[in-house]
């Protein structure tokens, strides 16, 4: 069984943070996990976006509805993952999503966006590793947009 620590370095917000600097975030920062078992909802669409969780085990499905509820796009995710990112900075803060645990021991962990943000203005690294997370999502939507139209 992996060790906390090592769950949390595979995340892709804490890939390359320092082992000192995992111990300070561990010490001050309230994590909340959460165990889904098969089919249970984990987050609802249209729920207000106040942190973001990261899939520590297991895998999800994501539900989005789009052009007005006529089309639904279903995604599937493997542990490790981070969702909501983007909706903790953007004008849209709802979640549009409904994440759906796909296995029995879903294990999630959330992390409220005060916490979040104390975290990247206090490690460079984490800070660098969300920009790459939101660059990279705005790209593959933009070209799934360009797919689609």
């Amino acid at each position: 069984m992996a060790t906390m620590y090592e769950m949390l370095m595979q995340l892709p917000l804490f890939q390359g943070v320092s082992v000192d600097q995992m111990t300070r975030i561990l010490e001050v920062t309230p994590f909340e996990f959460q165990s889904y078992g098969v089919d249970e909802p984990i987050i609802r669409g249209g729920d207000p976006c106040l942190g973001t969780a990261f899939l520590l085990s297991g895998s999800v499905r994501l539900v989005t509805p789009v052009f007005n509820h006529r089309v639904v796009i279903t995604q599937s995710f493997d542990a490790p993952y981070i969702f909501s990112l983007h909706h903790l900075f953007g004008a849209e803060v709802q979640v549009r999503s409904t994440m759906v645990s796909k296995t029995d021991k879903t294990g999630i962990m959330v992390l409220k966006k005060k916490d979040f943000l104390r975290i990247l203005h206090e490690n460079e690294i984490a800070l660098i590793n969300t920009f790459f997370f939101l660059g990279g999502w705005g790209g593959k939507q933009h070209k799934a947009i360009d797919f689609y139209l």
